[in-house]
């Protein structure tokens, strides 16, 4: 998804009093976005999905990765 694109799903999200989730490829992590969390998905040395704060409004950026156990 382009910038506009991207703005467009913020605003809809924040005017809508709901989330919205933009899944994009890696290659992507360096563009800006407007979103107000990032978040970025790597597997771990356990197999699961390490996730890691790249950003966030508001507040200071975790400096560790975490992982969640599936339900």
């Amino acid at each position: 998804a382009g910038p506009q694109a991207l703005r467009r799903l913020q605003v809809a999200a924040d005017g809508g009093d709901c989330l919205g989730f933009a899944l994009r490829d890696s290659r992507h992590a360096a563009n800006p976005s407007p979103a107000a969390l990032r978040l970025e998905a790597c597997p771990d040395a356990g197999g699961r999905l390490a996730w890691q704060v790249r950003k966030c409004r508001g507040g200071p950026v975790p400096g560790q990765a975490f992982a969640l156990d599936a339900c």
